[in-house]
């Protein structure tokens, strides 16, 4: 779903910031599980594009890893960057 979204360049999602009600917390992690599209987001401790840090998105309801995910920063929910090698 949200890859979907990034090829269209949609320019900004809700995050479990913004939007707390679409996502249920994924016990023992920072991570969180969008109720609707069960993609799979997690808290990023980096702050290089966003000066209040960074969500990192998994592809296709897997887990982010460092080759294959979406950067949503974490102030305003804009895309970033997508890492699909």
């Amino acid at each position: 779903m949200l890859w979907a979204r990034v090829r269209r360049r949609a320019p900004s999602w809700g995050t479990p910031d913004s939007h707390p009600d679409d996502f249920t917390k994924v016990r023992g992690a920072k991570r969180f599980k969008n109720k609707y599209t069960d993609e799979i987001w997690e808290v990023s401790d980096t702050r290089h594009s966003d000066k209040t840090g960074e969500w990192k998105v998994g592809l296709n309801g897997d887990l982010p890893n460092r080759n294959k995910k979406i950067t949503i920063g974490r102030s305003d929910g804009k895309f970033i960057k997508i890492d699909n090698k």
